[in-house]
């Protein structure tokens, strides 16, 4: 619970929910401890014909989130646009582990793995969701700064979170 206290923003209203942002390196486990700047810009860089990923994980704070969804504006920079079906939202599941020493603070029973269709998804309190995303930046794409947001909607509230490419 403290650190659900660390995460929730200061704001006048209550929150359900909050959103982080990792790299596609990262491993997000049910149980992560997330840190750094919720508020910051998402930033990744492709060129064209090229596609680079990153997670959001959705954080509920104290309450069971049902029917999570996730959308992406359309990207624009200059005279150039990122269409915003060419971000792709897959929710990533877990696979079960066995013979983990559960004394072992580096193990976990449940490893992050696979990657379904993002449909709408259920979070439960106490437990960290990650969703794969992937931005696909088409080839002739026009070098520039696109700018746009991918919001996480849940509970009768949503989350929107600056997404830059610099392609």
């Amino acid at each position: 619970d403290l650190h659900l206290i660390q995460l929730y923003p200061k704001s006048e209203t209550v929150r359900a929910f909050t959103v982080a942002d990792a790299g596609p390196e990262e491993k997000v486990y049910e149980d992560s401890l997330l840190d750094g700047d919720r508020g910051a810009p998402i930033r990744v860089s492709a060129a064209g014909g090229e596609v680079e990923s990153f997670q959001l994980a959705v954080v509920p704070f104290w309450r069971d989130l049902d029917a999570v969804t996730v959308e992406a504006s359309e990207l624009r920079a200059g005279n150039g646009t990122i269409p915003a079906g060419q971000v792709t939202f897959r929710l990533v599941d877990y696979v079960r582990l066995e013979g983990v020493d559960p004394d072992d603070l580096t193990m976990h029973e449940r490893e992050p793995d696979i990657l379904w269709p993002a449909k709408p998804f259920p979070v439960s309190k106490g437990k960290v969701r990650s969703v794969w995303v992937d931005v696909h930046v088409p080839r002739g794409t026009p070098e520039g700064d696109y700018e746009g947001t991918v919001t996480v909607k849940a509970a009768g509230q949503e989350v929107a979170r600056a997404l830059q490419v610099h392609s």
